[in-house]
């Protein structure tokens, strides 16, 4: 028996230093590439998924910036493709120019993974394979038709929302969310060229305020739209209300004053992770690739503002288990809770609900140890609590749940979405 035992111990051991082993090794190469420059810090927390990812699954990771450059970024694509990677994580910012590059990466035997922005039309319009993001569109429409319950846009009002590159797929698609909110409802939306330059982009903003004190609210689009927009408010000397897109350090400092009224966030930790764990298992294990809303419609607020309301009343943050708050009319957000996981514990019927103290910290930003994400953090923790996915749906198309009694946990590591939803009742 004792022999036995041993001998069992010893297998164990053994598999246990080969299964470490081989995730460890680098077996599968990938380049991500990065449509903007290093100095945007949103991508900080993108690039540490992937990095996490690359380190978990053994993926030799290249990451490389386009600097906001078409024909850079072309080269990038081609380049990664002529060096014989297994796949490439690519941020698709335009609908139109990376097609033939991306098409031949695909032709080649490249798994090719869209994340951050993607094509305006999907899988119809672009060769790659998933893509890993916000749905981008119905966020936009979402955010727009909060703002209009909240604080009682009418037919006849005038909104601001400028983008930072207009052009792009990710202010196109958002920003049409929220034109289509604002439209159905008889509002205008006035919008600009802000850049990617914050002081630049405040500057704009603040000035086309200034000029045009009939406008009732601010959108941002991106995250310095956002990150700036509550600095603009208040060097305009304007009291409107304001909602936007992301996290940085500005913008959770700004919904935890009240500043803000909320943001979009689509969670860019998970935007790095799954396109680089993605490609090792259909490299390895020849799994398909599968798209990921990594947006689920989060939604991020603390009190409530003061127009036409009470002066820093506080709105409930008590978990919500009924029925979900009723959707706009025509919301692109599917309405499909399913069961709580401690009545039905299999994958069959995930959890869509989490106590806010197990909410886990690292879900959308990397390690805190990180040199990168230091600054981000300490307040960006402060509201995971506060987080409200306004859609019941969770994205773990790629983990069994730790307490499936018919799966295990073979990959128990992996992020975890955790969410909480804020209790609309008055």
């Amino acid at each position: 028996m004792k022999l036995t035992r041993l001998r069992t111990a010893a297998l164990a051991a053994g598999l246990a230093t080969l299964l470490t082993s081989s995730a460890l090794a680098a077996d599968v190469k990938a380049t991500m590439i990065i449509y903007l420059d290093p100095s945007v810090q949103f991508f900080n927390p993108v690039v540490k998924g992937a990095q996490d990812a690359a380190a978990q699954f053994g993926v030799d990771l290249d990451v490389q910036y386009a600097n906001n450059d078409p024909v850079r970024q072309n080269d990038l694509i081609e380049s990664a493709t002529a060096s014989g990677v297994d796949g490439i994580a690519v941020a698709i910012s335009s609908s139109d120019a990376f097609d033939e590059s991306i098409c031949a990466a695909v032709k080649a035997g490249i798994i090719v993974i869209g994340f951050n922005n993607d094509d305006l039309d999907g899988a119809k319009g672009n060769c790659r394979q998933a893509y890993v993001g916000m749905n981008e569109l119905a966020s936009g429409y979402e955010l727009g038709n909060r703002m209009i319950k909240e604080f009682g846009l009418k037919s006849g009002d005038v909104v601001f929302n400028p983008r930072e590159i207009p052009e792009a797929s990710f202010a196109v698609a958002r920003g049409g969310g929220i034109e289509k909110a604002m439209t159905e409802n008889g509002i205008k939306v006035e919008t600009v060229r802000a850049g990617l330059d914050p002081a630049e982009a405040q500057n704009i903003i603040a000035q086309f305020l200034i000029a045009n004190p009939n406008v009732k609210a601010l959108f941002g689009t991106g995250s310095v739209t956002s990150t700036v927009g509550a600095g603009a408010i208040k060097d305009a000397g304007v009291d409107i209300p304001f909602g936007g897109f992301d996290l940085a350090v500005e913008i959770v400092n700004a919904v935890e004053s009240g500043a803000m009224y909320a943001t979009m966030d689509q969670q860019p930790y998970l935007q790095g992770y799954y396109p680089i764990a993605q490609i090792a298992l259909a490299k390895k294990y020849g799994l398909t690739p599968t798209d990921i809303d990594t947006g689920q419609g989060a939604f991020l607020r603390q009190v409530a503002h003061r127009f036409g309301q009470a002066a820093d009343r506080q709105l409930p943050l008590t978990a919500f288990r009924g029925s979900p708050p009723a959707r706009p009319a025509g919301s692109p957000f599917p309405n499909d809770r399913v069961p709580d996981r401690d009545s039905c514990p299999s994958r069959k019927c995930r959890a869509t609900l989490a106590d806010p103290e197990t909410i886990h910290p690292q879900a959308d930003h990397g390690h805190a140890g990180g040199s990168d994400l230091s600054r981000l953090h300490d307040p960006a923790d402060r509201l995971h609590r506060r987080r409200a996915p306004l859609s019941g749906r969770v994205p773990l198309p790629l983990t069994a749940e730790p307490d499936d009694p018919d799966e295990g946990d073979p990959r128990a590591w992996m992020p975890r979405a955790r969410s909480r939803r804020i209790d609309d009742r008055r």
